[in-house]
């Protein structure tokens, strides 16, 4: 089945993925995040958006590219916790962060419509979009120090949109905060209330597909093109910090054994 989407007509492709669905209608692809009930991002899941990335970076007629969710629960929590383990983590990073890059390098607008709790490498997803739409309701937060460890793609990505402060509060504190402190340290373009939020994104991103893609394109190129390359400079370099040397580190294994076993951590320095 081809990508394309002729005269308006949408096209849904049931047959080529497990947890994402892919519809494209009138120049609006919509990646919907499909593993309920909080649509984790393993290695399945993120080689399945990265897939869907190439496919739709062949297609001239794709303006813009939505994600969104199956339900109102969860955007995405992140990545599994299973494979932040020494043994599946060199490739859990990999996985994710190939994804990441894709999506930083699609020439589409990208637009994250997340409803729910937005967390981990759910949210390193939205803030790799070029913007990011949110349900009234919605959660945001980097957990990932409560679990001994950082989120690599978070800092590049953060820090150009909400500052370094900004970022080291949402890093270092693992706290999750609401869609209002969100747009008011900009990382979310709109708030929308609860029930009128999954249409009111779609419309939202089916008025931008009423200009001109091929100047929506070359507008992209010239506030993305700088930073990309930087990201993903960044980005490497933070996934050699975190395989030479945070996974060494006892605090990290507890952190993930601890929130596996459901009980506090031990830290190695202890706590007051």
């Amino acid at each position: 089945m081809t990508l394309d989407s002729p005269r308006g007509y949408a096209y849904r492709m049931t047959n080529t993925y497990e947890k994402i669905d892919l519809t494209i209608d009138a120049g609006l692809a919509t990646i919907t995040l499909n593993a309920p009930p909080v649509h984790i991002l393993d290695g399945t899941m993120c080689g399945e958006i990265t897939a869907a990335l190439r496919a739709l970076r062949k297609n001239a007629a794709v303006k813009v590219v939505l994600f969104r969710s199956s339900g109102p629960k969860a955007f995405s929590a992140g990545a599994s916790v299973e494979e932040h383990r020494p043994e599946p983590v060199v490739q859990m990073l990999a996985t994710f962060h190939a994804l990441i890059k894709e999506l930083l390098a699609a020439p589409a607008l990208t637009i994250a419509g997340v409803q729910g709790v937005c967390l981990g490498g759910g949210l390193e997803l939205a803030a790799a979009c070029d913007m990011v739409l949110a349900s009234e309701r919605a959660k945001f937060g980097h957990p990932e120090i409560l679990l001994g460890c950082f989120p690599p793609a978070a800092g590049p990505l953060l820090r150009r949109i909400v500052g370094r402060h900004k970022t080291a509060e949402i890093i270092a504190s693992g706290e999750t905060f609401d869609a209002a402190e969100a747009l008011r340290a900009g990382l979310v373009n709109h708030v929308y209330d609860e029930e009128s939020f999954p249409e009111a994104g779609a419309e939202f991103a089916r008025g931008l597909c009423g200009k001109s893609g091929a100047i929506l394109r070359l507008a992209k190129r010239s506030y993305a093109d700088l930073d990309r390359e930087a990201i993903f400079a960044e980005i490497d370099r933070n996934e050699k910090l975190y395989l030479d040397e945070l996974i060494r580190e006892p605090d990290m294994l507890e952190g993930i054994e601890a929130f596996l076993e459901k009980r506090a951590p031990a830290w190695s320095e202890g706590t007051e």
